[in-house]
């Protein structure tokens, strides 16, 4: 759910606009970090995560709160991607990263097979994790209607 924002606007020049845009970025991708370091940990509960089920209700209520809602759930969608695109798991950017830096370490490639062994391990836990996180989202939603 979203927090209700209270606007008010302010005319700033490039400058600051910057500055207090690149403070905001700052400030959500800490936030995201902290995050993903307390599911690594489990001080937060896998439950907790949205598929594109609560992502689409939580989109929903920022178009009911207005532009400045959807534009800040678009900021934190966007920076979320970011961040989690890096993450070392097989299929995603970040596993890519680190296959090419133990090929580097190692000074030759991997085999193609070894190389497809590791994208569909990652992929299967991707896939495993999208079908675990949409499940508790529609049990989520079903147990609040009821």
């Amino acid at each position: 759910m979203l927090p209700e924002f209270a606007v008010s606007y302010q005319h700033v020049g490039p400058v600051q606009a910057l500055k207090a845009s690149s403070l905001q970025t700052a400030s959500l991708v800490t936030q995201t970090i902290d995050v993903v370091g307390k599911l690594v940990s489990g001080r937060v509960s896998v439950k907790q995560l949205q598929s594109v089920v609560g992502i689409s209700r939580t989109a929903g209520q920022a178009v009911a709160q207005g532009a400045y809602a959807v534009i800040g759930f678009m900021a934190l969608i966007s920076v979320n991607l970011g961040i989690l695109n890096l993450l070392p798991i097989p299929i995603l950017d970040g596993g890519h990263i680190v296959l090419l830096s133990l090929e580097g370490l190692r000074r030759r490639d991997f085999s193609l097979a070894f190389k497809e062994r590791f994208i569909q391990v990652g992929l299967v836990f991707l896939l495993a994790l999208i079908v675990y996180v949409t499940y508790n989202d529609v049990a989520r939603m079903l147990t609040h209607h009821s």
